[in-house]
């Protein structure tokens, strides 16, 4: 999970790379040190092996997330430019993990905002359907089920239906469930009208 969110120009000025357990997107893309950090931690990943001599990992599910003036929760009114740094920061990062895990075997699951999916507060609806046509334009969308979806009552059928105004909805979802999966996997089910499957219209 990589938390971004544009730091105050004080900490931007002492060349902050993160507080905390975020990282600064003020440049529109990871800085210096942060990309660093990603090459190495995704070689370290790629590289390590079992007893047997197979690759420890044949997948990696990497999450951005939003926090802060990043957060189109958080917008009362649509932030453009806001928007463009998020998105910027995102193609830039995944133009690294991309780079890093070319001529592996592992396949790469973005999820493009944790937890947006199916959030309906302020800017996030136009926010993640902008940001998943932006992302099928450059990446195809092929690795990525959009955006993830905090698991309570209704929020799965209301991002499919956000997808599907889009006009390509992926082909997978991802809930976080954190209490009573069985019960509520059920529920998300039963939210699914047929029309709003998580298939390709």
């Amino acid at each position: 999970m990589l938390w971004h969110a544009p730091f105050s120009p004080e900490q931007t000025a002492a060349n902050e790379s993160f507080l905390g357990h975020m990282v600064d997107s003020s440049l529109y893309r990871p800085r210096p040190q942060i990309e660093a950090n990603l090459r190495d931690l995704l070689a370290t990943i790629a590289n390590l092996r079992a007893a047997g001599g197979g690759a420890c990992f044949d997948e990696i599910q990497f999450r951005f997330a939003v926090q802060g003036a990043a957060d189109p929760g958080q917008w009362e009114a649509w932030d453009e430019s806001q928007f463009q740094q998020n998105w910027n920061f995102l193609y830039h990062a995944r133009r690294i993990i991309g780079e890093a895990l070319a001529g592996t075997a592992i396949r790469l699951t973005v999820d493009l905002g944790a937890e947006l999916g199916g959030y309906d507060l302020k800017q996030t609806v136009p926010y993640i359907q902008r940001l998943w046509g932006n992302y099928r334009w450059v990446f195809s969308g092929a690795d990525s089920y959009g955006f993830s979806i905090a698991l309570v009552p209704g929020r799965v059928g209301h991002y499919l239906r956000s997808m599907q105004q889009v006009g390509f909805v992926p082909d997978e979802i991802a809930v976080d469930v954190y209490y009573s999966a069985a019960d509520w996997l059920a529920s998300a089910l039963a939210s699914c009208a047929p029309p709003a499957s998580p298939t390709r219209p």
